[in-house]
């Protein structure tokens, strides 16, 4: 069996970039789309069985819709093509309050074999 297995990506940590005249974006969220989009492609040429996401896809609970638009358009190649994809919520996607859904769980409604897990299955 074949795994990708990634994590703590922080997808909104701007620190170091730029807005890009071309596309009104910070330069490092551009920088994450490359590397992203080519783990992806990579992955799928090598036929992977699993795409295992480890937690902390973003810095903070509360990714902004553009930063949530981009993990999600990374991730879209792995869905079209069948792939389960397993997401646990590290601690920089959970909410503080209790009952708030995680920054991960919009994922739970891709089409296809998307798993989100909050805690361990008892």
């Amino acid at each position: 069996m074949k795994i990708l297995h990634t994590a703590d990506i922080h997808l909104g940590s701007n620190t170091y970039g730029r807005i890009d005249p071309e596309t009104g974006l910070n330069t490092r969220l551009l920088d994450f789309k490359r590397s992203f989009d080519f783990m992806v492609e990579r992955a799928l040429e090598e036929d992977i069985d699993l795409f295992l996401f480890c937690g902390d896809a973003y810095r903070t609970a509360d990714p902004t819709p553009t930063q949530q638009r981009t993990f999600a358009e990374c991730l879209r190649p792995v869905a079209e093509r069948g792939i389960p994809i397993v997401m646990i919520v590290g601690n920089h996607d959970h909410p503080v309050s209790f009952g708030k859904a995680s920054a991960l769980d919009i994922f739970g409604f891709l089409q296809g074999e998307v798993h989100v897990f909050r805690q361990p299955d008892r």
